[in-house]
């Protein structure tokens, strides 16, 4: 079902839209009793009841996600079978906005956003809870520039394993139906490969070939040699293809990520580009 502007969902009258795409939905709203500006994220997918019970289930412990790097869900509900999420708006748009694809940041740059993001996802794993969708246009810069997590994982089946728009940055383990806490940092690891490089990387996530520290990818170093050695261990150990070779724990890694840049700090360009806005998490 499509939504339009002017159209009443719950307590929300639907004011604009402002991103679309194959599962969902994304609107500026206005909450009716508050007269407030929301974010409201309609899916396309009509529920069963029992799909309703596990989306609220689910929709639940997401709204319960307390932390600073973390999109709050205000609210939620389903509106004749259709689930939609209630969110803060984001006004200073997402990662891949600020930074389009084939953008090199700075090494300073990529520690800022990869330990805020990590702090996110340690929290998050504390609560039992993977992500298991990380990419640039999940992670929203609020008025202050620091990044937001959104678009957390829902159980609904609307969102195939192997769909486009979210296996860029799977794990190899997800390939197979199988999500761990290290399937995030594996993810995370990608996502930063990409700031190093500028170069989105592509990859056979089931092939046999091993690179360089057990990776699919080769080593860093070798797009970028201006990435110190100390730096490019602790990236490639990310993104280690078997799970049990990564870092215990987003906060492990986020630590040996940090203490690598100071034993050497790595040189990179960086380039600036003007303020773009958004006010939700781009569609999945």
């Amino acid at each position: 079902m499509l939504y339009r502007a002017g159209q009443q969902i719950g307590h929300y009258r639907l004011t604009h839209i402002v991103g679309e795409g194959p599962h969902a939905q994304v609107f500026v709203a206005e909450h009716l009793p508050s007269q407030a500006p929301v974010a409201i994220k309609m899916l396309r997918a009509r529920l069963a009841q029992e799909e309703i019970e596990k989306f609220s289930r689910s929709a639940r412990r997401i709204a319960n996600l307390s932390h600073p790097h973390i999109m709050r869900v205000r609210d939620y509900g389903v509106e004749w079978n259709v689930p939609y999420l209630v969110m803060e708006v984001a006004l200073n748009g997402s990662l891949r906005r600020r930074h389009p694809e084939g953008t090199r940041l700075s090494a300073q740059r990529i520690l800022a956003y990869a330990r805020q993001i990590s702090e996110a996802l340690h929290y998050a794993h504390s609560e039992n809870y993977l992500h298991q969708f990380i990419k640039p246009e999940n992670m929203l810069l609020d008025k202050q520039g620091n990044v937001l997590l959104s678009d957390f994982f829902l159980p609904l089946g609307i969102f195939t394993a192997r769909s486009p728009e979210n296996s860029l940055y799977m794990a190899p383990e997800q390939y197979q139906g199988v999500a761990r806490q290290t399937s995030d940092q594996y993810a995370l690891g990608l996502i930063i490969y990409e700031w190093f490089t500028g170069e989105r990387p592509i990859y056979d996530p089931l092939s046999t070939r091993l690179f360089q520290y057990g990776s699919l990818l080769p080593p860093l170093r070798a797009k970028v040699p201006s990435v110190s050695t100390e730096v490019e261990q602790v990236v490639m150990t990310a993104l280690a293809r078997e799970p049990h070779q990564r870092f215990k724990s987003m906060q492990a890694f986020a630590n040996a990520l940090e203490e690598a840049f100071r034993a050497r700090p790595s040189s990179g360009p960086l380039r600036s580009f003007p303020q773009r806005v958004a006010v939700a998490p781009l569609a999945r």
